[in-house]
């Protein structure tokens, strides 16, 4: 395992200094790695090889070798690092060490716990929702509902509260947030895609996994079917001809092929007439 840091940290860093807060912020940025530890205590348990942890000034990132998770596993290791938090802010508590350090640790559970995206309350609910919309429309609808709430945030500091150093210390805030929230929308669909692919490795590992049917005529896109996949779950395409008559069963890695092949704006229709050109040749 390798621990780095993001050179942004100095950056942030060096700016508290500026601002007469190092030691606030230095013991701001122990928690965050206490949080991150937390994490990888869990990814530890669950007997997952961690590559890498690297240290940003607004939380931490874990890289990690694919491994065989389950929904229940994911949601325990995102929730351990908000958690710790809580815990070290009520042990201070109990040892009645100075109030800064406690609301320090119960700002970044509750900071945490938030469904924005970059942070584990948005990655947590992402895992959620996907289970019901499906990965693509569940990172949209929480990238929008970023974006919203950080406008809000700026708008409130700027208005109600205002001192240059806490809407500038609230501007890099949110700003990091929003390159954060734009990065995963755009990586959305590869990061999916991703995941579709390595449930090939997951069966061989698990060698069973429930599967998930959808119903569809076969003049939707591919697009649309690849929205309506959930994680966790095989799926089963059975397609309708005109008369909504079923005639054809494929799966998601034939859709997957199909999107590399043809891409995302192409029918049902056009993959079987596709494997029919295939198999004649």
């Amino acid at each position: 395992m390798v621990f780095t840091i993001n050179p942004s940290f100095v950056f942030i860093l060096i700016f508290y200094g500026w601002s007469g807060y190092l030691l606030q912020a230095s013991y701001f940025f122990a928690m965050i790695l206490i949080h991150e530890l937390a994490h990888f205590s869990m990814f530890l348990c669950y007997k997952v090889k961690v590559k890498n942890i690297e240290l940003t000034p607004f939380g931490g990132k874990i890289t990690y070798e694919r491994s065989v998770l389950d929904l229940r596993q994911e949601m325990v290791i995102l929730m351990a690092g908000p958690i710790s938090n809580l815990l070290v802010g009520i042990a201070l508590q109990f040892l009645g060490i100075n109030g800064y350090y406690i609301q320090a640790n119960y700002f970044l559970f509750l900071l945490n716990i938030l469904p924005l995206v970059p942070l584990d309350g948005g990655k947590f609910s992402k895992l959620f929702l996907s289970q019901y919309i499906g990965h693509l429309k569940a990172t949209r609808i929480l990238c929008v509902f970023t974006y919203i709430i950080i406008v809000i945030v700026d708008i409130f500091v700027l208005i109600f509260i205002g001192g240059y150093k806490t809407v500038l210390n609230i501007a890099i805030f949110t700003l990091f947030v929003a390159w954060e929230t734009y990065k995963e929308s755009k990586e959305a669909i590869y990061t999916f895609m991703r995941e579709i692919v390595y449930k090939k490795e997951l069966i061989y590992k698990k060698k069973i996994m429930s599967t998930r049917h959808i119903v569809a005529m076969d003049t939707v896109t591919l697009k649309s079917i690849l929205n309506s996949f959930v994680p966790n779950k095989y799926h089963l395409i059975v397609l309708l001809d005109e008369n909504a008559m079923s005639y054809k069963i494929v799966d998601e890695i034939q859709i997957i092929d199909a999107i590399l092949d043809l891409g995302l704006n192409h029918t049902l229709k056009d993959v079987i007439n596709k494997r029919s050109e295939t198999n004649e040749k």
